[in-house]
């Protein structure tokens, strides 16, 4: 029997492999559509779950960074629905400009991470406090440097830049953060440490996302977008029960020397400086 080779195939045959092809990629980009909006929508029920519990609870207040950021996340997700069906033309706008701002209001997350931890390290957190806030102003500048043109694909690349370098600051100070947490056995309780596990999760799945994001561009839209909305969904499950009631922090072990080490580690620069302004003065 005489075979014939792919080399050899008949227009026909080439025809159905394209057709059948093309059925697949088509009915894969409608089942990751599918998921991409399943994931939305539990994301902001369980969100807006969490916002009523707060407010339920009266702890609202206690975590105010935390809940006004998923507040503001909750709203900006309805509202972009409204303006992506009855106004179109200002969609990609709308969701490009809130979508930086919201990136930049996650910040504040890590802010009240920081304030919580080291609530009883005043000294610490009074230069962590610095830090991160030195850490945004240099993050905002650079996004400044790189301000919008004005076109739809500026804007994208803008926004996108600037979380992956926002994210990836994030990701920095919550990893010393970490470090201190297990150096120092600083002790979290159950609302603090599901707050940093969902925020870390989402950080790292942000970072690398946006940089496959910002290396393939449009071409990586759909799997940014269900990553996006996935891992949304992943924090949303993680927060619910560690914040459906709340738990103070435990107070921290009083031999935990954490501000002792600061405020040694400070004296310690402040006489290096001293010894090398002296030097100086000596030499003109």
């Amino acid at each position: 029997m005489n075979r014939r080779f792919p080399s050899e195939w008949g227009k026909a045959e080439k025809g159905k492999i394209l057709i059948g092809f093309s059925l697949f990629l088509l009915e894969f980009t409608l089942a990751m559509v599918l998921l991409t909006d399943i994931a939305f929508w539990l994301s902001n029920v369980l969100i807006a779950l969490l916002l009523i519990q707060a407010f339920r609870g009266k702890f609202f207040a206690k975590y105010v960074l935390f809940f006004s950021y998923l507040s503001y996340v909750l709203v900006v997700h309805v509202v972009t629905v409204y303006v992506y069906s009855f106004r179109p033309e200002a969609y990609l706008a709308f969701y490009w400009y809130t979508y930086f701002f919201g990136a930049a209001l996650g910040y504040c997350v890590i802010w009240e991470i920081y304030t919580h931890v080291l609530r009883d390290f005043p000294g610490t957190a009074r230069m962590a406090r610095c830090l991160v806030g030195v850490f945004l102003i240099g993050v905002l500048g650079a996004a400044l440097v790189n301000a919008f043109n004005g076109e739809a694909s500026g804007l994208v690349k803008s926004v996108i830049r600037f979380e992956r370098n926002l994210q990836a600051v994030q990701a920095i100070l919550l990893t010393l953060l970490l470090i201190l947490i297990r150096y120092y056995a600083i002790p979290l309780g159950r609302n603090l440490r599901g707050l940093i596990v969902g925020y870390g999760f989402l950080i790292g799945v942000s970072v690398v996302t946006l940089t496959l994001r910002s290396q393939f561009g449009v071409a990586f839209q759909l799997w940014w977008q269900y990553l996006q909305q996935s891992s949304g969904l992943i924090t949303s499950v993680i927060w619910v029960p560690a914040f459906w009631v709340y738990v103070p922090n435990p107070k921290p072990d009083v031999s935990i020397g954490l501000d002792e080490d600061y405020a040694a580690l400070t004296e310690r620069s402040y006489r290096a400086i001293a010894k090398a302004r002296a030097a100086i003065l000596r030499v003109f």
